[in-house]
């Protein structure tokens, strides 16, 4: 059995220009590099953000961070955890806070 989550992030600071892309990266694994990603390609500026997950193993860590970019290059979130849980339909939702980067 698979269970999904949903991955949340906010973008807190844009440094002044609006980010083009944003995203998460994920693994079973902590810190790089990270075996999953996805990005979504538009202007965006502060604010929340959300991407759901399916098709992950039941009960066990998974790492993510929260990601932005702009013409400065890429910012990161902390990164943040939460365990799977075997319950049919459940889902996880982690707000990892994108602030102080000077990048984005």
């Amino acid at each position: 059995m698979t269970v999904h989550a949903t991955l949340n992030g906010t973008i807190a600071d844009t440094g002044g220009e609006n980010c083009d892309e944003r995203g998460f990266d994920w693994d079973v694994d902590s810190g790089e590099p990270y075996g999953n990603s996805w990005t979504e390609t538009d202007s965006y500026g502060t604010g929340a953000f959300s991407h759901q997950v399916t098709g992950l193993p039941e009960d066990i860590t998974i790492y993510f961070r929260a990601k932005a970019h702009n013409s400065e290059g890429w910012g990161y979130g902390a990164e943040e955890s939460f365990v799977t849980t075997p319950k049919k339909g459940a889902s996880s939702s982690i707000i990892p806070l994108m602030t102080g980067m000077g990048l984005i």
